[in-house]
């Protein structure tokens, strides 16, 4: 993550970032199981506003550095991201747990975004998966009237695609904030190291971050058909239950089998 730095180096501080960017694998990774995306981003709030406290704290005794560490906080406070991230963090160690918004659509897909569906606004304590579980359901009871299980399809995939939002920042995915706001603390840790006599070297991510690469989750058509189109559909025996042939939200679905 971060290149060529000679001493001296904030190692807690480089820590700490570190766990930043494991967080944010997490949030990617359960992009699509509510809970465990909201414990995700808990921890990366967590850990990226402890690191211009380490900082502090491993580079205090150097000649000037409170002064510069102080005008650095003051940048902080006035970006409307971190003041805003730090804030949240605050509230979700203090006082109670955040409930980010979340709505996305149910439909079909070519692989690459929705060909056809209608948008849904997401419990931020839901998976993906259930939505799909009612949707089958509904299907299997009531009739699938728009074609979205139809076992005969080749050509698409039963998907859901979800995005997570801050009423504060509309526009943008969690994913993408956070990632934006690794980058803006990175680069201060990077001046901080030059300041007291280290060598200047950018520190970055060593993979990318981002929504576009999760939001859409895919699901087996052919293993759907089975429960929907399935005997007994009139009188559904049972909710639908993913399988483990169904794809992760980085997964590429097997071929779906012809009918």
């Amino acid at each position: 993550m971060a290149e060529d730095l000679l001493v001296p180096i904030p190692h807690s501080t480089l820590d700490r970032l570190n766990e930043a960017h494991w967080q944010l694998h997490q949030m990617e990774e359960h992009f699509h199981r509510a809970d465990p995306f909201r414990w995700a981003l808990n921890g990366f709030l967590r850990a990226i506003k402890e690191v211009p406290q380490l900082l502090l704290m491993e580079f205090q005794n150097h000649p000037g550095f409170p002064d510069w560490h102080r005008q650095m906080r003051e940048q902080l406070a006035n970006d409307p991201l971190l003041s805003y991230l730090f804030r949240t963090r605050d509230v979700i160690v203090h006082q109670k747990m955040l409930m980010p918004n979340s709505k996305g659509f149910f439909g079909i897909t070519r692989g690459h975004g929705i060909k056809c569906g209608f948008g849904w606004k997401f419990d931020p304590m839901e998976d993906s998966d259930r939505l799909m579980n009612r949707m089958a359901t509904l299907a299997r009871e009531g009739g699938d009237m728009m074609g979205f299980f139809d076992p005969h399809d080749e050509d698409t995939m039963t998907c859901v695609e979800r995005t997570w939002r801050l009423p504060e920042f509309p526009d943008d995915d969690l994913v993408d904030l956070s990632a934006k706001a690794w980058h803006r603390i990175a680069a201060d840790v990077a001046q901080a190291i030059e300041r007291v006599g280290g060598t200047r070297s950018e520190i970055k991510l060593s993979c990318p971050h981002g929504s576009e690469g999760v939001k859409l989750r895919r699901y087996d058509r052919a293993e759907l058909a089975k429960y929907v189109y399935g005997p007994g559909s009139k009188a559904a025996s049972g909710p639908y239950s993913p399988s483990s042939t169904i794809a992760s939200a980085k997964m590429e679905l097997p071929p779906v089998e012809k009918a």
